[in-house]
């Protein structure tokens, strides 16, 4: 396959890159642009394969193919992050050179996930949480805090300056993502099933087990309120239940017993004072026969 680049006020083709895979079901295609000295390139990424171009002339400066399965990259800021799900290095490269930055090796059982908090690292790995700068500092290392849990890690959620650490438990904890330090504990009845509604703004973490809907204060964790919302006895219906917010609102879209009836709900987000509640007949011209025999509208 190729990747080419059109120049859209010319009409015409800059540059052709052919490569060499002779399959397009190696993995997904990602793009990500990075720009170093008024300079652009383009990293892509296909599968286990991995290039940097040139974007004035397509020109390839370095490939490389990730050896395992359990090989992970992140891009962020122009570097290139790598670490494995089996083995405890991270390797911090500068994506244009691929000269090594820094590297840390004491994570015990390998990288579950790697996510970015304010240009530090946020690692993911059995019962613990460790914040890593993206540099080495002299005499410092690379360490800026660890935190520890009583059992595994199912969900980690970065929000504002924080990190939410959900384990097995049901334990919810928010952690501050400067010191590491735990501000606050929530629980969940079911931590199989577990969604996070945010918007990165100062409104409220919504949290949905499957049995209550809970508003956190995203800056600190604190249980701001707690409203019982359950999902249908029937599993049929669940694909219609819907959860949305739009500014300081949260809305809830559930289906009721009837197939033909939808309930709607608006609350608060940040106090959960339920602001309008509908019970919409759907389909009220339409033949009650069909209904009745059981179809399935969406």
């Amino acid at each position: 396959y190729e990747l080419m680049l059109f120049d859209t006020d010319k009409l015409n083709i800059v540059w052709k890159h052919a490569f060499p895979l002779k399959s397009d079901d190696v993995g997904e295609s990602l793009l990500y642009f990075v720009t170093k000295d008024n300079q652009n390139f383009i990293f892509h990424a296909k599968g286990a394969y991995l290039y940097l171009l040139s974007v004035k002339d397509g020109s390839l400066l370095w490939e490389k193919i990730l050896e395992d399965k359990s090989d992970k990259y992140l891009v962020h800021n122009n570097k290139i992050i790598f670490y494995s799900k089996e083995k405890s290095l991270i390797n911090i490269l500068n994506i244009i050179d691929q000269n090594v930055i820094a590297s840390y090796n004491k994570i015990n059982g390998g990288v579950d996930s790697l996510f970015i908090l304010d240009n530090n690292i946020i690692v993911q790995s059995d019962r613990r949480i460790t914040s890593l700068q993206t540099k080495s500092r002299f005499l410092k290392g690379m360490l800026n805090w660890q935190s520890t849990f009583s059992d595994d890690i199912i969900t980690v959620k970065t929000i504002l300056n924080n990190v939410f650490v959900l384990i097995r438990s049901g334990g919810l904890y928010c952690v501050n993502g400067k010191s590491g330090k735990i501000n606050t504990e929530s629980l969940v009845n079911d931590y199989s099933n577990v969604d996070f509604y945010h918007d990165d703004t100062k409104n409220s973490l919504v949290v949905f087990d499957g049995f209550f809907l809970m508003g956190l204060d995203p800056n600190n964790g604190k249980s701001l309120w707690k409203i019982r919302e359950f999902l249908h006895k029937n599993k049929n219906h669940n694909h219609s239940f819907k959860i949305e917010l739009s500014g300081n609102r949260l809305i809830v879209l559930k289906p009721a017993e009837e197939k033909s009836q939808l309930i709607i709900k608006t609350y608060n987000r940040n106090n959960g004072e339920l602001l309008w509640f509908s019970d919409e007949n759907l389909w009220t011209d339409y033949n009650r026969e069909v209904l009745k025999k059981g179809l399935i509208f969406t």
